[in-house]
Parts: C-alpha cells; sequence; structure tokens
C-alpha cells in the first residue's frame, strides 16, 4: 500500500474499524466460497478477468482454474501485491481497460452457450493518480 493512503486510512482507523474487519474475517470460517459453485454450470456473459498476483505456485493455480471454469481472462500483475488497486493504478488501469474492451467479446465458450455479453463500464480510480 502506497505510503500516503496508508496514512489516510491510519487516520481513520479505530476501534470499531479493528473489530469490523475482525469479524469480517473471522466470518469466513471455514470455507467463504463453499457454496459459491453450486448455481455456477459453465461459463458466465461476460468474460471477466482474474487478476493473479505473485502468489505462490498453488493458490495461482486456484485462480487459474476459476478463470477457467468462468471461461474468463487472466493478467498477470507479477510486482504488486494485495492492495494492487492502491499501489500502482496507472499500471493496472490498462489493464482492467483493456480486459473491459475484450469482454464485450463473446467468448467462444459464451457464444457456444448462446449468451448474453455484458458491456463494461470504463475503469475510474477513486483518488487521481498523485493526489494522496
Amino acid at each position: 500500500m502506497p505510503r500516503a493512503l496508508a496514512r489516510v486510512i491510519g487516520r481513520a482507523h479505530d476501534q470499531v474499524m479493528s473489530q469490523s474487519i475482525l469479524d469480517f474475517y473471522r466470518s469466513a470460517v471455514p470455507n467463504v466460497s463453499a457454496g459459491w459453485w453450486d448455481e455456477i454450470k459453465g461459463p458466465t456473459r461476460s468474460r471477466g478477468l482474474v487478476l493473479l498476483l505473485p502468489d505462490p505456485p498453488e493458490e495461482e493455480a486456484m485462480s487459474l482454474e476459476v478463470a477457467e471454469r468462468l471461461g474468463a481472462e487472466t493478467a498477470g500483475l507479477d510486482d504488486l501485491n494485495h492492495c494492487w488497486m492502491a499501489e500502482a493504478p496507472e499500471v493496472v488501469a490498462p489493464v482492467l481497460e483493456r480486459s473491459g474492451r475484450r469482454s464485450t467479446e463473446p467468448s467462444e465458450a459464451s457464444h457456444r452457450a448462446g449468451m448474453l455479453q455484458v458491456t463494461p463500464v470504463p475503469f475510474r480510480p477513486q483518488y487521481p493518480l498523485g493526489t494522496l
């Protein structure tokens, strides 16, 4: 996370935020994604994008499996971390925008299934670059 953004978040951080974060993470036990696949039978209507971070190989393998199952494309963010959206929006924005343009083109799997495509919304960082 960029230092300036960390300072902004740090100033807003209090006991309520700490407890909320802990409650959120603890609610994910034992498996937050246990029922996610119940309704998903194949590729989604829009191609989608799975971002690949510099994770251990077993975690990347799970991300690649999700992308394949959903018919999504993947994009590597090799040098970025968990807070990639704040860390380097100037790097990530073009990746998201390229994916958004391509998501209007049907994936082969969704085309075979006769699925409609969703028109993407352009990515706009919440904070203009360099303002933090």
